[in-house]
């Protein structure tokens, strides 16, 4: 008779995350030195070494169209997906992103590769299955067919592609299966509990959270059907459910990830990464619905799974909020110096600070008797954006209010920036599609979620860089 596993102290000093190899939040750019690179280029783009991004294959192909998804996951070696940089004003709007597959096209023709042959890259804008109301709505893939194996790897090893133009920067990913997601859960704080970033602490919370794992009955019976419906699987065979449970669960690692909510009040989480079981949305489900059941107790403080997924804004990845998003802190990624960095993210830290005093200036306003500044023009008004008025159901049918049109700044202020500029780049209508639901819920530049667009519902206005999915998040 086979003994029982036994399960080994997590707080060992002996004792570390494996897969260390498979893990995708540590790794960088640029890792290899490729002989079949382009000889030159005749536009300008950063080549600074950055962290490579990481987006799983099943959220590049969620909104896309069946009959193009089948063509892709039938030969997922002839694709690279990209995926386009939304951040910041200038740089998370949809005339933009219409136009940036252009950019990217002329790019990889103006590059001197080697062979003749990666002439014939071709770049297509994949079809959306459907509308997607959210201010984190799913990422806009762009393919790009016809690269050789040799400039496949080429692209694979730079991965970001700053083209220093504004809604021209890529990032390059994989259709390959094992590109699934690594974020386990995300752990909020109880009452008078606190997630604080101190890593011998955090140390212990993952131990809580192992050992609690291997005792929950939840866990352990959901581990005990799938090893059940896997009985010919040879990697599984001759193993108890204990061994599985701890083979998943020893990829384990704990990061402090920080986001905040519109009044600037941080809002801390301990993130947990592994490698996932298994890549089926159904059996991930029933999963996650076992762990949002456990209470996690470490000392006098407790630790709860939260519903709400963290995600950046601006390039989409899981593993960390917007404004602390690594890629617009190295130079050159945008495009612009030091001073022109700080001058841009300054302008944006205004915008959304005018957001907390907006609803006091309105009070103050029709205390006074004083009406809209604006004229009656038929437009209705999009309540909670960060900018009041700044978005009017007849924005995405190229409409501007009156007293506008012809603005030469992107100030960005209440009454509609970025409307009608003079400036080749954001003429004509400002930001076509947000109140029909594209970029619903975002306001401009620090695309804070909250307000309403017609067609959407309502985002949640208290938590910047979450959002709230039923289901198979995990």
């Amino acid at each position: 008779m086979p003994q029982p596993f036994v399960f080994p102290n997590p707080r060992d000093d002996s004792f570390h995350p494996s897969d260390d190899d498979g893990y995708p939040y540590n790794r960088m750019t640029r890792t290899e030195d490729i002989e079949a690179k382009p000889s030159g280029f005749k536009g300008v783009w950063c080549e600074a070494t950055f962290p490579r991004p990481y987006i799983p294959a099943r959220e590049l192909l969620a909104n896309v169209d069946a009959t193009q998804k089948s063509m892709i996951l039938a030969k997922p070696e002839e694709y690279i997906p990209l995926t386009v940089f939304g951040g910041g004003a200038f740089y998370r709007q949809y005339e933009t992103f219409k136009e940036s597959h252009l950019i990217l096209q002329q790019w990889l023709r103006d590059a001197e590769f080697p062979d003749e042959q990666s002439k014939n890259l071709k770049v297509h804008v994949l079809a959306a299955e459907r509308k997607v109301y959210s201010a984190f709505e799913l990422p806009n893939t762009i393919i790009l067919e016809g690269a050789t194996p040799d400039v496949r790897k080429w692209i694979e090893n730079i991965a970001v592609l700053s083209l220093a133009s504004p809604g021209a920067t890529f990032f390059a990913h994989s259709f390959d299966k094992e590109n699934v997601s690594w974020v386990v859960m995300n752990l909020q704080a109880g009452t008078n509990s606190q997630v604080v970033d101190d890593p011998v602490f955090m140390k212990e919370v993952l131990a809580v959270v192992l050992e609690t794992l291997w005792k929950n009955k939840g866990v352990l019976g959901w581990f005990k059907k799938f090893i059940q419906t896997r009985s010919s699987d040879p990697q599984l065979m001759g193993k108890t459910v204990e061994q599985v449970l701890y083979d998943v669960t020893k990829t384990y690692r704990i990061t402090y990830i920080t986001s905040g909510n519109a009044q600037k009040k941080i809002e801390a989480r301990y993130q947990i990464h592994g490698r996932q079981p298994t890549d089926n949305p159904k059996e991930l489900h029933f999963l996650a619905e076992s762990l949002r059941k456990i209470v996690f107790n470490v000392g006098f403080s407790q630790y709860s799974v939260d519903k709400r997924i963290i995600k950046c804004v601006w390039c989409g990845q899981s593993n960390h909020a917007r404004f602390t998003c690594p890629y617009p802190q190295i130079p050159g990624f945008l495009g612009m110096n030091d001073d022109e960095m700080k001058k841009f993210f300054d302008e944006a830290m205004r915008w959304d600070q005018s957001a907390a005093s907006q609803k006091e200036k309105e009070k103050a306003r029709k205390a006074r008797g004083e009406k809209d500044p604006l004229p009656d023009d038929g437009f209705s008004l999009v309540r909670g954006t960060s900018f009041r008025a700044n978005f009017r159901t007849n924005f995405g049918r190229g409409n501007t209010p009156r007293g506008l049109r012809g603005s030469n700044n992107y100030r960005g202020n209440y009454r509609g920036g970025y409307h009608g500029g003079n400036d080749n780049s954001f003429r004509g209508g400002g930001y076509r599609g947000y109140s029909r639901g594209e970029y619903r819920g975002s306001s401009c530049g620090p695309h804070r979620g909250g307000g309403y667009s017609r067609g959407g519902r309502q985002s949640n206005p208290q938590y910047e860089d979450y959002y709230f999915v039923e289901g198979d998040e995990y």
